[in-house]
């Protein structure tokens, strides 16, 4: 459930991992996009991994690696049932927007309007700042034990983490937080008078013919669902099923690569939900302040010299997932895995540069308009590496999201920026909503990283994080020499 967009920088690449099943070769663009999948499969020591390409409404491509459940050494398959964690919200979205068609609610509705019994400070929060993470609320997953199995009370949760504070005024920043979703899945539930699975159901999964996706049960047997695991640099470890009432609203869904295939062309080509509701879903939240979110309702939104991409993942205890879509060339991608801490949205998007060279960031090489900048930035993660912690060159939104649960993640990646990054070199960058963002290759040694810079109208750096999976260093291609760090 958590979010799988915190920063993860590779230092280098994982060596002597087992190589846990080999498929037979794919032909053309699919066979190079097949070797980056699978390159990502055993460098992130995922047990399986199962992607799917979906383009102009069709399954074009799909391959399996490795195994789904390795005690019994069953192999990864297209109809195997995975954990989507964070996947789950956008299906908590677009339940919100069927009652919204229906006229039993508005996106605005502040929460007190549906339910009681609410903290005081939690009233006036709307549904949208819920599934926009703008509502200041503090995730439930820093109290609660992701790897809890036994059941949980929603009242329960509402009770503990209403005590504390607010991270922040509603509307005015952005931090990522399951609690809004598992708010957003009450709401649901009042509104509707079922559970938000039963309404699911029943709105959403039979009408498309979604017949593999459900809550995942960590007590009853779900024909062909993976197993969960984790590397510790050892060995694996089994993990935890998710439960369903912890992950409420936010991660609780198992599905496959068919259903989420049925899943992407209803974003693209909507039949349940009205076309003006994928399009709220996929549009920007707006701050108090008139600036735009990178986030919308369940999806992240991101630009790529003008072009969109549309993507959200999930990572749960023992899996991570992604579904990464690119509407201008009705293009997605579906990535399942039984692997935790992995961020396949970069693997996507380096699959993306296989299949199409223009959308390879790796490949450009601009002037960088403001070298100095990146310098004096490079200087303050080097006093991160060395226990100093320098702020001034953060904007405010950034200083404030240190103390959050993406601010941990934050945190650990300045310190290893300070302590690993050899060289970078700029590859390109664009302007909108009153905010550059610079993309730059960081040189860890034998692999480069591409990352994406967000700096504010005072050249504050709001946002940083890594776009693209790490790449072995081809020297012979590089048209400008990187700038060396010291």
């Amino acid at each position: 459930m958590c979010d799988n967009h915190g920063v993860k920088l590779i230092a280098a690449l994982l060596t002597g991992l087992p190589i846990l099943a080999i498929a037979a070769p794919s032909r053309g663009v699919y066979a190079d996009v097949d070797r980056v999948m699978q390159t990502a499969q055993l460098q992130s020591a995922l047990p399986s991994l199962t992607y799917a390409i979906v383009e102009n409404g069709r399954l074009t491509h799909s391959r399996s690696f490795g195994f789904a459940d390795l005690e019994n050494r069953v192999p990864a398959r297209r109809d195997g049932r995975y954990e989507i964690g964070s996947m789950t919200k956008q299906f908590t979205a677009a339940c919100v927007m069927l009652l919204q068609q229906d006229g039993k609610l508005r996106l605005d509705d502040r929460l007190d309007v549906h339910l009681k019994n609410l903290p005081e400070s939690w009233k006036p929060l709307t549904i949208r700042q819920c599934l926009a993470h703008t509502a200041g609320l503090k995730d439930h997953l820093v109290s609660f034990n992701i790897t809890r199995t036994d059941p949980v009370k929603s009242e329960e949760i509402i009770k503990k983490v209403g005590a504390m504070p607010l991270d922040f005024t509603p509307g005015s920043a952005w931090s990522y937080s399951n609690t809004g979703y598992l708010l957003a899945a009450e709401v649901v539930e009042k509104v509707s008078n079922q559970k938000i699975e039963q309404f699911m159901t029943e709105r959403l999964f039979k009408p498309l013919g979604m017949k593999s996706t459900s809550a995942s049960r960590p007590d009853e047997v779900i024909p062909n669902r993976a197993r969960p695991y984790a590397f510790d640099g050892k060995g694996y470890k089994n993990m935890p099923i998710i439960s369903p009432t912890l992950a409420k609203g936010a991660g609780e869904l198992v599905s496959t690569l068919d259903d989420l295939t049925i899943w992407a062309n209803e974003l693209m080509k909507p039949r349940v939900l009205k076309p003006e509701s994928v399009a709220t879903m996929q549009t920007a939240f707006v701050f108090n302040n008139g600036r735009k979110a990178e986030y919308g309702a369940g999806f992240f939104l991101h630009r790529d010299q003008g072009r969109e991409i549309v993507e959200h993942g999930g990572n749960t205890a023992g899996m991570s997932s992604e579904i990464f879509t690119v509407p201008s060339k009705k293009l997605a991608m579906i990535v399942l895995t039984n692997g935790n801490g992995y961020a396949p949205a970069q693997t996507c998007r380096q699959a993306l540069g296989v299949m199409d060279p223009t959308w390879n960031p790796l490949l450009r090489a601009e002037v960088d308009p403001q070298p100095r900048r990146m310098l004096e930035l490079m200087v303050t993660f080097r006093k991160w590496g060395r226990g100093v912690y320098d702020m001034s060159p953060f904007s405010p939104a950034l200083v404030s999201q240190m103390g959050t649960v993406r601010g941990l993640s934050l945190r650990q990646a300045f310190q290893a920026l300070g302590k690993q990054v050899k060289s970078f070199r700029y590859l390109d960058g664009e302007t909108y909503d009153g905010h550059e963002f610079r993309r730059y290759a960081l040189n860890f040694g034998p692999v480069e990283v591409p990352m994406e810079l967000r700096f504010d109208e005072n050249g504050k750096l709001v946002s940083l994080d890594q776009i693209h999976g790490p790449v072995p260093i081809d020297r012979s291609r590089l048209k400008v020499s990187p700038t060396q760090t010291k």
